[in-house]
């Protein structure tokens, strides 16, 4: 017989929705395990504040392909940070659909978090109903009033800073004080505010980052967040909430823990245990729970559920509709970047900063070309490697050698974030192909809808646009041809007002199983061009406050 663990509240995953969820109900007094697929991790990991010669292959992971992209750099210049993405047989996803969709996944405690940005912004009242008003296919079935305590709540909770800026299509928070503008961010301000008759308003980025100064963990502002924080000053379940609760006896986390399945009662359609792999004996066990949340994220949760089909359930637990693994989602992605030649000789007088300091809201509206909008996020970091010499491949030797020097503080991209199309084709089946753990790897079928391209060139010329008022030189724009490069994965279990349009209702329980939750980014029928993060937290919060409210799961 295999081990068997029990636990009142099993909750699988420990990133954005995972972390949330186990410290609001283990506080509260449950009886909790969270299961972690990969190992623990300590802060002093990353290595972002250290000098190119100070780091293992001076930062650029071994097998970053040369010469480096400027859309790609940002993401794997650092080789730690680089190597934590999982690649092959330990991904979710087969090889055959990296030619598809870029899958990048972290599975390690806090999951993707490790390397998230820490943009925490609020979705709009109008982005819970783009069908009604003419910007997607997919109303939500709960509205921005449903959440909004809850992202007051997060905010609080994980320290988000910003500013009051009375904008209805991006609603205030509660903030801390904003991250300081840096010389290049002034200068942004400056030129961008020119173009407010195309509707273009720059703000201090919206961030979950320490920033008040007498705090211990106050960021130290040395470098783009995405590397990985050392100093523990961006939220990560590990550094904030974590160190709370892992102490308590009501509460326990299973590292090295891969869920392979979940299984029914015999008598009902109850879940009664998880199948697990312990990754490192390659020990099989179960867990038994009253209650099971999956939070493991749009691309393993799904493949959780199909994996776990029975005779009853043959294509999957959950998936009486049909609609599980159905509608997979990313931000449509490009970048616009250049040098500011204004700026040429700027010295390296000031800190790096955090890299994106400054948010252009949506401005697009109603636009008769595309439906939906995009927002910028203007990034500005002292860079590692002179790819900002890309655009420049024709000049001499000596040229780049001087200009590197030159334009070493002026380097800006603005990476532009889309509202992509909701399609039911856009969607993650079981293959034939094992992890290396034997489990089946599932297979992605993506591609970019006419309006989704539309929204892509429009998005490039409005790059240019905006770099040529800037008076930016080597501007180069960037397209993703790929899916996945956004990282903003959702859809695939979505919510639904009832059991034929989704995977989930409004409280994120499962239409068919009635002691199962699923809570991250799969249960969000749309996405828009705002990072997601925050509204899966509060997704998570208002989860775990409708539990201890009622006392019960089941």
């Amino acid at each position: 017989m295999p081990r068997v663990e029990q636990t009142d509240v099993c909750i699988i995953g420990t990133g954005a929705a995972g972390g949330i969820l186990a410290y609001r109900l283990a506080m509260a007094g449950h009886e909790v395990l969270s299961v972690e697929q990969g190992p623990a991790i300590q802060d002093d990991y990353f290595t972002n504040g250290c000098s190119p010669e100070d780091d293992e292959h001076f930062g650029i992971a071994p097998d970053k392909p040369w010469p480096v992209s400027p859309a790609d750099a940002y993401f794997d210049e650092n080789a730690p940070a680089a190597r934590l993405y999982a690649r092959g047989e330990t991904a979710s996803t087969t090889t055959q659909s990296a030619s598809t969709f870029r899958n990048r996944q972290i599975f390690r405690l806090n999951g993707k978090q490790n390397l998230w940005a820490g943009v925490s912004l609020r979705y709009s009242p109008r982005d819970f109903r783009a069908k009604d008003i003419g910007d997607g296919d997919v109303n939500w079935p709960i509205q921005y009033d449903d959440l909004a305590q809850y992202y007051s709540s997060v905010e609080r909770l994980i320290g988000v800073c910003g500013t009051q800026e009375r904008l209805e299509e991006l609603p205030d928070g509660e903030f801390l004080p904003p991250i300081p503008l840096r010389p290049v961010d002034e200068y942004l301000v400056k030129r961008l505010t020119k173009l407010r008759s195309f509707g273009i308003r720059p703000i201090p980025n919206r961030k979950a980052i320490e920033t008040r100064p007498d705090a211990p963990n106050v960021c130290r502002q040395c470098g783009l967040c995405i590397h990985g924080c050392k100093t523990g000053s961006i939220y990560k379940f590990s550094s904030r909430l974590l160190p709370e609760i892992e102490k308590r006896a009501n509460y326990r986390i299973a590292y090295d823990t891969k869920v392979v399945a979940l299984r029914r009662s015999p008598e009902s359609d109850r879940i009664e245990l998880a199948e697990c792999i312990d990754t490192q004996s390659r020990e099989r066990f179960v867990i038994k729970a009253n209650t099971f949340i999956v939070s493991a994220g749009a691309l393993e949760t799904p493949r959780i559920l199909l994996n776990s089909r029975d005779s009853a359930w043959p294509v999957g637990l959950a998936n009486s509709s049909g609609l599980l693994g159905r509608g997979l989602q990313d931000n449509i992605r490009v970048m616009a970047s250049g040098s500011l030649w204004k700026l040429a000789g700027t010295k390296p007088t000031y800190s790096p900063g955090i890299g994106d300091h400054l948010l252009i809201p949506r401005f697009v509206f109603d636009r008769q070309d595309y439906r939906g909008g995009f927002q910028i996020q203007c990034g500005h970091t002292i860079p590692w490697l002179p790819f900002y010499l890309d655009g420049m491949r024709q000049l001499p030797a000596r040229a780049k050698d001087f200009l590197a020097r030159k334009l070493f503080c002026t380097y800006v991209g603005l990476i532009f974030f889309g509202k992509p199309s909701v399609q039911d084709d856009n969607r993650v089946v079981l293959s034939e192909k094992p992890d290396n753990y034997g489990i089946p790897q599932l297979h992605v079928h993506f591609h970019w809808s006419e309006n989704d391209l539309r929204m892509q060139r429009g998005m490039v010329k409005w790059g240019r646009t905006i770099m040529k008022s800037l008076s930016a030189i080597g501007v180069r724009s960037f397209a993703d041809a790929m899916p996945g490069k956004g990282i903003h994965y959702a859809g695939t279990c979505r919510m639904a007002a009832n059991s034929r349009e989704g995977v989930v209702d409004r409280d994120c329980r499962s239409f068919d199983h009635p002691n199962l939750f699923i809570c991250d980014g799969s249960v969000m029928p749309d996405i828009n061009e705002k990072n997601l993060t925050l509204t899966i937290m509060a997704l998570a919060d208002r989860l775990a406050a409708t539990a201890i409210s009622k006392q019960s799961y089941t």
